[in-house]
């Protein structure tokens, strides 16, 4: 390190004799005189004779920059290691919805990144500080010194950012440009586009598994005991109220139950979506073939392996014959008939040879216009059911085992014999009933199948004579038109699906879903899931960033190696500047006239002087070299036309005038502003997504907002680096200031993130507020980059809609119901009968309950809701388009009210027109009228509850009694004693009543009587009459008018008067009420029981409602009447809500033509703002504000002549003081020993007026108290 005396420059001393100087008092003079000739005492430190090594910054360490090359690799590693296993497994998390997840499991993907890339950038700008700051100091240090523009007057620190790389390379000034462009890059770049690395998107997973396959079933010969009719209500209720499948099962085919054999899927349970596995797929064809009348017979049909049918169709019926609505000839007639022995049925075939039993024919034609038209052609097909089993690689839903897809692994091959039972099967078909009535908890009572005649009533096929069990079903299924059925290839088909769907419905109960008996085979899990990727595009940008870094760091390595500066400690202080010229009277002297010199006269005079850092034994000092004296004499004039002695325009920092303060406020309102309309936009169908690409998505809704912040962090780094400028300068106007609080304050070496904590110290406030802000900065980036978040939300929309009915009931004849068909065969349909035996609101409650399948359309637990809007998608709810609408609605209902029959209004009567049957008399009044009312059905308790014949009117097949305590149930609908002579009064009283009982018997039920069954101590009675109830809410429902959830603003009016009611009637409103009674109050049988088993339809659904069988159980005592009205007031609201909803079509009138306004409601996915961190925004864009405003209104005052932004700066600042003297022989101390040696000389320290060592009146830094303070312009006086 050469010396001055070594080099070829001379060491000049410039100095004016010439210049003017202002007189000053010879009080004053004497003072200041005193001082300059008080020398200050300071001890010799060891320091100052020993050898220290070069100072280096911190942040341009070797080890420093080389940690930042090991982490950009390292995260450049890390993040294409997370890149691949994104790539190859599909994403890194998964789970059914990735935004549902926990805070814990989000935090690492929502706001690590962004707090590592934060620190990241954090640790850039110390190193970008550093290198900006010391880069004078190495231009002094190298061997021939450098001009004052490249080192005395830089100002790199208190630059706008983004200007320093282009400023730093047209001055070549690489450290600074490497270090400051790599601070753009991690700033603007690499912060903000990292937080669009990951996003969702819906996966496939697969991975083997192990399944267990059932090999369990019922055999063939305890199938008819064992089965009850729940397959076929099931069956029934898939074909025409939209039942959903049954697990394991198609329309077309069951397969065997399996599940995973181990329970290790069940970790998984919310993701898993499929199952593939090998199993046993169950199925029938039909073999058919086609078959035509024998000549010279009237209706005989022969197949080709001998089967013989003599009553098949002929085509020689007229359409239009008949009779009634229900019995007159449509425009095509049916028939199916099977091969079934012993059967009951009205159509059987007569014979098929041995083998061939499994045959059945069927037939279509349509009927002549006239009747003198010859016969048509009759369609007709002989059938063999052909059962076979398959194995097949069948894939299912995990959650409800439905089967997706199946591939064949073998040929299919017969159905083993004990597997099925096909006799019983046939035999149950033809004669629409089952052999056994099979009692089970829980499982719907009946013994008929479900029939189809409303449907066929409806359609164009004339009325079937078997009821239309079989081809009924046909029917329902085929939604092509009749006419395509005259080729019996179509009619064929037709069949096909009929049978496959009740044998496929039947096998669900014959293999059941135990998997205890099973065999072990290989499958696999697909997991449909949402799965969190690494965006490709972002993360390669990201790398790329890093990449750059890495290289700049390393470029900044080389050149901290090959660098180096004479300092012995960091120049970051006044103190130590004052250190490294105090000991150079050469340098002082040529910039003690420079006090009050602009920064344009300043770089006038300075910018073309040469100067160096230069060190010895004692000292390292601060030097100017020039080239010969008279060059210097030459300078030395122009630096004299520099001088001034008085501030005329003070100065402070750009960034705190007025327009800056109302632009920075103002942004801040403005994005606060935003921000909160934003917010409230979102906040209930949250916001259209900004595009449809992914890429783009995340550059407006990550990238956008994070480089938003980024910028404004620069802002607050700016007037940060002012403040901790001017704050020990402040520190010093204000006077009496301590050392280590103004000259010794270090603020220039560290991040503004990093400074809050001195400042705090020393209780500079203001200054600790901006750090603050400029960490809290930090915090908004994160807060910004996970503020927008998609989710699945509803869009409402008004939308007009044309109501399809009025709140009005059609004229009903309530005498046309099902439980008087043979009456009603004469009449003309009526209110909700069309035809059928009137069962469909039990087996819609049925399949609810059991299966879970949606209530009939716009209908809820007890009420039916008037639609707002036709239904676009009946019977389909499986099938969902996404869209909904709500809108408030009317809405009806009924309930019961109940009341205990007393002892002697009731007996069993005996009419002799009726052949000796009873017939359960009760006498009623509403108050003002009495009348004698019977049952509608006959009286009698039949001995057991199995064998019954319901066709023989009661007669029993089976007429074995019980023992021990048995119990009955009685449910009977009424009609007025006196038949037709009865007056209207007394047929409403009867009409609106059902009577039920309930009976016991300690003894069974052998030898009982009426008499017996009616004794007060063995029988309670009720009198129920139903109350119609009407309300209104706001229904939300699907296209098939399904409601989506509970009604909760139903409201309900109860006890209506008359008039009130009628107001909703075409007629009198007793119709209904008898009409819903034969439906809701229907029983076949009330036989005796020893079991708690429910044999009609209104006590079973008791027993469901309730969940109990208090009403049942034979051991248990006689109800009351508040154990009865509750459950059994429930049970028939819901059943009379649901009867309602099956047939609110042929219920209400039409609509007149007024429209109404509802919601039209659509899932689509939005962009939301996470309220938490709307909230951590919203502080701080808030706090922003109020730090803002307070750092304008106590913003630095004008009293400076230019900002010491530069060495040079400040250097004229002390440079005619005594001050600086003091700092004689530390040059060489480290920043420890000179803030120590400062404490000790407990001298305090100003910033004014002073008499300088050369005699004149200089402005700056002086101690205390030999200087005047001086008071800034409009600024804040100094206390």
């Amino acid at each position: 390190m050469g010396r001055a005396a070594n080099t070829q420059y001379e060491e000049t001393l410039i100095t004016d004799n010439t210049a003017p100087k202002k007189r000053v008092s010879w009080n004053t003079f004497k003072i200041f005189s005193h001082s300059r000739n008080t020398k200050t005492q300071h001890p010799k430190s060891a320091a100052a004779s020993r050898s220290r090594k070069s100072w280096t910054p911190p942040a341009l360490h070797p080890l420093t920059l080389s940690l930042v090359v090991l982490v950009s690799l390292t995260l450049i590693i890390t993040l294409q290691l997370f890149l691949d296993r994104s790539n190859r497994n599909q994403g890194v998390i998964f789970a059914p919805s990735i935004g549902e997840l926990p805070l814990s499991k989000t935090f690492m993907y929502r706001y690590f990144p962004t707090i590592v890339a934060v620190i990241y950038s954090i640790f850039w700008a110390w190193i970008d500080l550093e290198a900006k700051r010391v880069e004078p100091w190495y231009r002094l240090s190298t061997e021939g010194g450098s001009t004052g523009k490249d080192s005395m007057l830089l100002t790199y620190p208190f630059d706008f950012a983004p200007f320093v790389p282009f400023r730093a390379m047209k001055r070549r000034h690489w450290p600074v440009f490497w270090a400051s462009f790599a601070l753009l890059l991690v700033t603007w770049g690499l912060v903000p586009v990292q937080a669009g690395i990951f996003s969702t998107r819906p996966v496939v997973r697969e991975r083997p598994m192990l399944f267990n396959v059932s090999t369990d079933f019922v055999p063939a010969a305890q199938q008819p005991q064992e089965l009850s009719l729940a397959h076929y209500q099931s069956t029934y209720a898939i074909a025409t109220l939209d039942e959903r499948l049954p697990p394991y099962m198609a329309s077309n085919y069951t397969l065997a139950p399996f599940e995973p054999s181990s329970t290790h899927s069940l970790e998984v349970v919310n993701e898993l979506d499929e199952w593939t596995a090998t199993t046993t797929l169950y199925s029938l064809d039909l073999a058919c073939e086609p078959t035509f009348l024998e000549p010279g017979t009237l209706a005989t049909y022969k197949s080709s392996w001998g089967c013989n049918f003599t009553v098949g169709l002929d085509g020689n019926v007229t359409e239009g014959t008949g009779g009634s609505d229900f019995t007159k000839r449509k425009r095509y007639s049916a028939l199916w008939a099977a091969f079934a022995p012993g059967s009951d049925a009205s159509y059987r075939i007569n014979y098929c040879p041995p083998g061939r039993a499994h045959t059945f024919y069927a037939g279509i034609s349509e009927n002549k216009v006239k009747e003198e038209d010859p016969p048509n052609n009759v369609s007709a097909i002989f059938c063999e059911v052909e059962y076979y089993m398959q194995d097949v690689n069948a894939t299912i839903e995990k959650d409800t085992k439905q089967p997706l897809r199946i591939s064949t692994l073998s040929p299919k091959r017969p159905l083993p014999e004990q597997m099925f039972n096909r006799t019983s099967f046939q035999q149950q078909l033809s004669s629409n009933t089952i052999e056994y009535r099979v009692r089970r908890d829980f499982s719907m009572p009946g013994r008929d199948l479900p029939e189809y005649g409303e449907q066929i009533l409806d359609s164009e096929l004339s009325a079937l004579i078997n009821d239309g069990g079989v081809s009924g079903l046909a029917l329902a299924l085929d939604k092509r038109p009749l006419r395509d059925s005259l080729d019996w290839r179509m009619l064929k088909n037709s069949y096909e699906t009929a049978y496959q769907l009740m044998f496929s419905r039947a096998m669900v109960e014959i293999l059941g879903p135990d998997t205890t008996k099973s065999r072990q085979t290989e499958g696999n899990e697909r997991i449909m899931t949402e799965a969190l990727i690494l965006e490709p595009i972002f993360t390669y940008i990201v790398e790329g960033f890093l990449g750059a870094v890495s290289v700049f760091a390393s470029v900044l390595l080389y050149l901290s190696i090959n660098r180096f500066t004479a300092l012995r400690s960091d120049p970051s202080t006044i103190a130590s500047l004052m250190s490294l010229v105090s000991d150079n009277p050469n340098l002082l002297a040529s910039f003690k006239d420079l006090d009050c010199s602009t920064i344009t006269d300043l770089e006038t005079i300075l910018r073309d002087k040469s100067y160096r850092l230069i060190e010895d034994p004692e000292n390292v000092a601060i030097t100017e070299i020039v080239a010969n004296r008279k060059k210097s004499n030459s300078m030395g004039l122009g630096q004299r036309r520099g001088f001034t002695k008085d501030i005329n325009h003070p100065v402070r920092p750009k960034g705190f005038s007025l327009w800056a303060a109302i632009s920075f406020v103002g942004l801040f309102v403005i994005l606060a502003a935003a921000l909160i309309a934003v917010f409230l936009q979102a906040r209930v169908n949250g916001l259209s997504l900004p595009s449809n690409s992914r890429v783009g998505q995340k550059i407006l809704e990550n990238y956008i907002p994070t480089l938003i912040v980024m910028m404004i962090e620069p802002m607050w780094i700016l007037l940060n680096r002012h403040i901790c400028l001017l704050q020990p300068i402040e520190q010093l106007w204000r006077g009496n200031a301590k050392a280590e609080a103004s000259i010794d304050v270090n603020y220039s070496s560290l991040p503004p993130q990093l400074v809050i904590w001195k400042s705090l110290k020393v209780r500079h406030l203001i200054l600790a507020a901006i750090c603050s802000m400029a960490l809290l900065s930090n915090v908004l980036a994160v807060a910004f980059a996970g503020l927008f978040h998609h989710e699945m939300t509803e869009v409402r929309i008004h939308q007009s809609f044309q109501p399809p009915f009025d709140a009005t009931f059609v004229s009903i004849n309530g005498s046309v119901s099902p439980s008087n068909r043979r009456n009603a065969m004469l009449e003309k349909p009526s209110g909700a009968y069309r035809a059928g035996k009137g069962q469909d609101q039990f087996l819609i409650a049925e399949s609810n309950y059991t299966r879970n399948t949606l209530l009939p359309a716009w209908t809820d637990d007890a009420l039916f809701y008037l639609p707002f809007r036709s239904n676009t998608l009946p019977n389909i709810s499986n099938i969902s388009t996404g869209v909904q609408y709500e809108a408030q609605t009317r809405a009806f209902g009924a309930e019961l009210k109940c009341s205990a029959l007393e002892q002697g209004s009731y007996r069993v009567i005996k009419r002799k027109t009726e052949f000796g049957m009873s017939r359960l008399m009760v006498a009623l009044s509403n108050g003002k009228i009495k009348a004698d009312c019977v049952s509608s059905e006959y009286f009698r308790i039949n001995p057991n509850p199995t064998m019954v014949d319901e066709s023989t009117g009661g007669t029993m097949e089976d007429t074995e009694c019980i023992n021990g305590p048995s119990a009955a149930e009685l449910v009977y609908n009424m009609e007025p004693a006196g038949g037709a002579n009865a007056s209207q009064a007394q047929r409403d009283i009867c009409w609106a009543t059902a009577i039920l009982g309930w009976v016991r018997s300690l003894n069974g039920s052998c030898g009982t009587t009426p008499e017996h069954i009616l004794a007060s101590n063995q029988s309670f009675l009720v009198q129920c009459t139903p109350q119609m109830v009407r309300g209104h809410g706001t229904v939300r429902v699907d296209e098939g008018g399904r409601l989506l959830r509970p009604v909760h603003d139903r409201f309900i009016e109860r006890n209506l008067d008359l008039e009130e009611v009628k107001a909703n009637f075409s007629n009198d409103p007793i119709n209904l009420i008898n009409q819903s009674n034969r439906y809701m109050f229907y029983s076949w049988t009330n036989p005796w029981h020893n079991d708690s088993i429910a044999s009609d339809f209104m006590s079973y659904f008791v027993r469901v409602v309730s969940n109990s069988s208090r009403l049942l159980d034979p051991t248990k005592s006689l109800p009351k009447l508040e154990e009865v009205q509750i459950p059994l007031n429930r049970t028939y609201s819901r059943l009379f809500a649901i009867w309602l909803g099956a047939n609110h079509h042929k219920l209400f009138v039409n609509a007149s033509g007024s429209s109404t306004v509802a919601w039209r409601i659509e899932k689509e996915e939005r962009l939301f703002i996470s309220s938490p961190l709307f909230i951590v925004s919203l502080s701080i864009l808030l706090a922003y504000m109020v730090v803002a405003i307070i750092v304008y209104l106590r913003r630095p005052g004008r009293f400076l002549p230019r900002l010491p932004t530069s060495i040079a700066s400040i250097i004229g600042l002390f440079a005619a003081s005594t001050a600086v003297h003091d700092m004689r022989g530390t040059s060489r101390y480290s920043t420890k020993e000179r803030a120590r040696y400062l404490k000790d000389l407990e001298t305090r320290y100003g910033y004014g007026n002073f008499v300088g060592t050369d005699g004149n009146i200089h402005v700056g830094i002086e101690k205390t108290p030999f200087v005047t303070l001086r008071h800034g312009v409009h600024s804040r006086k100094p206390r």
